[in-house]
């Protein structure tokens, strides 16, 4: 991706964008000031790799224009799948950051700008801001949810149900829970089947 020289005109570009997403909003003025000093105004062209499922993720992605493509392999037909077509507002990368395990490729399906923050930052900004924990770590993107279902398939192999199929079905009522030593029992009772990530 081309970086856009940081400026004064940039920087307020940037912190616009972080007054209008979440949950970037929801930070202090402090905070916002700092993401807006330190991110990156970046274009991707179409058919660009932003993250790769396999890779180091050294940034995050806040999708601002354009459309981002993110596909997954289903190890029991080695086809790549179209999991998600991410939108402006999105934001790419963060499960990385957060859960400890990278799950999403990233192509551009157009061309894209975006803000770009390295990971470092974003770290800084999820032990700092409990609204950036909240929001994050109460959501789980379809690729997560895309490659541990392939993951539990895998000890399946006479499923014939398409992966993509029930990652669809369980969007509505899926829900992410942090494992602690003081709820474990709590979770582990009811009709669930829990996917465990990171």
């Amino acid at each position: 991706m081309t970086a856009t020289a940081v400026n004064p005109d940039v920087t307020q570009k940037i912190r616009k964008l972080i007054d209008f997403f979440e949950p970037f909003r929801q930070c202090d003025d402090e905070t916002k000031a700092l993401l807006a000093q330190k991110g990156e105004l970046v274009r991707g062209t179409i058919g660009q790799t932003l993250l790769r499922a396999d890779g180091k993720v050294t940034h995050i992605y806040l999708l601002v224009e354009g459309k981002v493509r993110i596909v997954g392999r289903d190890s029991r037909t080695d086809e790549i799948e179209t999991v998600e077509l991410s939108r402006p507002g999105q934001t790419l990368g963060w499960v990385a950051v957060l859960r400890g395990k990278s799950c999403e490729t990233a192509l551009c399906s157009a061309p894209v700008i975006a803000v770009r923050f390295e990971r470092e930052l974003v770290t800084q900004l999820f032990a700092k801001s409990r609204e950036a924990r909240a929001y994050w770590g109460s959501q789980a993107p379809q690729a997560e949810l895309f490659e541990a279902t392939v993951e539990f398939l895998k000890q399946h192999p006479s499923c014939r149900l398409s992966t993509l199929d029930i990652v669809k079905k369980c969007l509505p009522s899926y829900r992410v829970c942090i494992a602690t030593a003081a709820n474990v029992e709590t979770l582990c009772t009811g009709a669930m089947l829990w996917y465990v990530s990171g």
